[in-house]
This record gives structure tokens, sequence and C-alpha cells, in this order.
């Protein structure tokens, strides 16, 4: 889904607060193609709450990067029974849930902690996600895209 659609520079003055279009968001939502599937979402803005982003990186950084519609959006997610919800925006790699266990959540964007990404085994039954650290695979040689630069003799 598209969490980058413009809101104006006056709310939005380092252009990179997001805001999801409810009403696409919820047709999309009640597709009957989609129903009785596994249904994964993904879209560019995070869902944490502002306050776990205000303590875990400050208010500025929390007023500037938010989804200003965030609370309809996961209350959308949530009536539909969306398994689960990629999604980048913040740097860190990582899980969390959303009111509780009711919406689980994938951080892919690992970044500023060197390269790591997700593994998402997906089955009839569960879905699986392991984090790949990529440092630690560098370092054992399964990572040759990410060789480091030799210097000439």
């Amino acid at each position: 889904i598209d969490s980058n659609t413009a809101i104006g520079l006056k709310q939005n003055n380092a252009a990179s607060n997001g805001h999801v279009q409810l009403d696409s968001l919820k047709k999309l939502l009640q597709d009957p193609r989609i129903r009785n599937r596994k249904k994964i979402v993904m879209m560019h803005h995070y869902l944490q709450s502002d306050q776990n982003m205000i303590k875990n990186h400050g208010r500025g950084y929390s007023r500037f990067m938010k989804l200003e519609n965030r609370n309809e959006t996961m209350q959308l997610l949530i009536e539909h029974d969306i398994d689960l919800v990629l999604h980048g925006h913040h740097h860190e790699n990582g899980e969390y849930w959303i009111s509780g266990d009711m919406l689980r959540v994938l951080n892919g964007g690992g970044s500023y902690y060197g390269p790591c990404w997700n593994l998402v085994e997906i089955s009839a039954d569960d879905i699986k996600i392991d984090v790949i650290d990529g440092m630690k695979m560098q370092k054992q040689g399964f990572c040759p895209y990410h060789k480091k630069v030799r210097k000439k003799k």
C-alpha cells in the first residue's frame, strides 16, 4: 500500500511523514479474491507508536518520520486479519506486534547496523521469520557481493 501520499510541506516540512488513502486500502482489503488466504501487506512507513519512537529515537525523529493516520491504518489491517506487515522507512531491522498479538509487523531496513535481511518462510499454518546477520554471513564467505576492496600490488 502507498504510505507516501503527499500531505503538504506545511504539515510535513521534512517530506518524510506518510499518509495512507484509507478508502483505497479498505476497498483492496475487501476484495473477495484474498479471503481465506495468507495476507501480507507491504508499505513504506512504520507502525510503531509515537511513544515508542520518542523513547528510542527522540521527539524530533518521531515528529518528522511518522504515518499521520497510523491508528486508522492499523485498525483496518487488524479488522481484515492481515497476517504480516512488511515496512521500511525506519532503518532498523526488527519484528514487533501491534495490539498484543493482533498484527505482526516486520521492519526490513537494517542499514544502520550493517547488512542484514529477513528470511520469511510461509506455510499454510504459519509464518516463520529468521533475521539473517549479513556481517556474520560475510565473515563465513556467504556474501560474495560484500567483498572487501583489495589493495593494488
